[in-house]
């Protein structure tokens, strides 16, 4: 279920090449919702261009034994906390090589460790249409009111396995 809005007609670009100019805006840009994944466990999100400051992580995950906070998963990087039921945040060890700079090449990065090592890639095409079907369905909600059913499904990847060295990618 979601719900989408454009809260402004017009947009500053604040980058390069074109910062200063002013331009149309012809999408939502804050959008909210719920999804309830076949496992049952349920999550709310809200992912916007129209907030000019925050002070909270960019994801916060609650749990029946307890929370965890994360780092802006843009940057691969930052401390991951864990608060157990009635206990206090706890900073817990990376479990996998980390470098500043990997950002999205880590993607590319399985892909050609999978061709090389003949198994399936983690970025799959299948799982790249199972999330953008999750993102149009918040829109789709939105303008009809309704809760969306998913068609597509997709195995969830392997987890690149903990303890390997930077830049390893299996």
């Amino acid at each position: 279920m979601g719900a989408a809005t454009k809260p402004r007609l017009e947009r500053l670009i604040t980058s390069e090449p074109l910062n200063g100019t002013m331009i149309p805006v012809e999408v939502a840009t804050h959008v909210t919702g719920t999804l309830e994944f076949v496992s049952g466990a349920v999550i709310a999100i809200t992912m916007s261009f129209d907030v000019p400051k925050h002070s909270h992580l960019p994801i916060e995950i609650y749990g029946t034994a307890g929370s965890l906070l994360v780092p802006d998963p843009n940057r691969f990087g930052g401390e991951v906390s864990l608060a157990k039921t009635a206990g206090e945040w706890q900073p817990q060890p990376h479990t996998h090589g980390n470098t500043q700079g990997e950002f999205r090449s880590i993607g590319v990065a399985d892909m050609a460790a999978a061709i090389v090592g003949n198994r399936p890639h983690r970025a799959s095409g299948a799982l790249a249409l199972h999330v953008l079907e999750a993102m149009e369905a918040f829109h789709i909600s939105s303008d009809q009111g309704r809760r969306i059913k998913l068609e597509t499904t997709v195995e969830r990847p392997a987890m690149i396995p903990p303890g390997l060295a930077t830049g390893q990618i299996d």
